[in-house]
């Protein structure tokens, strides 16, 4: 498969002419591992083996894809850590597991990349665009201190074309100490610290 390396930044880029046919292929493949996942009947080794070759033959044409997203994401800590993990699982699964496990690990594996990878396909401002964007309102006083903030509105306000993306530059931000997230999903603009008082 040839796949053009985009050299530019990924959100000022012209619209991709093979966009609608990579995500329609990306599609076939998820559609190929569901498939194959269904035949995955022989409990043998030699059964096994060959059903994990069946996934590579699936995989393998889209790693050097997801090697360009992670060169892309290098503005945005999180999305680094996304594409590290997704494709790690992926180029080098876990051996130590039996066989059997291991080979539903990696077919679980196979379907996050490839959603990873059709998730990337939409167009729209990427994660570290989304994080500058709300890093901005932070500090201009648009989202003050204590802010509850809604997703829908922070999707809304910044374009954000998937939950994901948002979620990553989130991530971001929690890590700058901009915002807080809560296991329930709620969203608040951290309170300022305040300056300690000069001796």
């Amino acid at each position: 498969m040839n796949t053009p390396d985009h050299t530019t930044h990924p959100s000022r880029r012209a619209v991709d002419t093979d966009h609608t046919p990579r995500l329609d292929a990306l599609k076939r493949s998820l559609m190929s591992v569901h498939r194959a996942t269904r035949r995955f009947t022989d409990p043998t080794t030699a059964g096994i083996e060959r059903d994990r070759e069946i996934l590579r033959t699936i995989l393998d044409p889209w790693l050097p894809l997801a090697d360009q997203r992670l060169r892309e994401a290098t503005r945005s800590p999180a999305q680094q850590q996304h594409w590290h993990q997704l494709i790690n699982t992926v180029r080098h699964p876990r051996t130590t597991c039996p066989a059997s496990p291991g080979l539903f690990q990696l077919t679980t594996d196979a379907r996050r990349l490839l959603r990873a990878l059709m998730e990337a396909e939409h167009p729209g401002p990427n994660v570290a665009d989304i994080a500058d964007h709300i890093r901005q309102a932070i500090r201009d006083g648009t989202y003050p201190p204590g802010t509850l903030l809604a997703a829908g509105r922070l999707a809304a306000d910044t374009q954000t074309p998937t939950p994901e993306r948002l979620d990553l530059a989130l991530q971001d931000l929690r890590h700058e100490g901009l915002v807080t997230l809560t296991p329930s999903h709620r969203i608040r603009v951290a309170l300022r610290r305040s300056t300690p008082p000069r001796k």
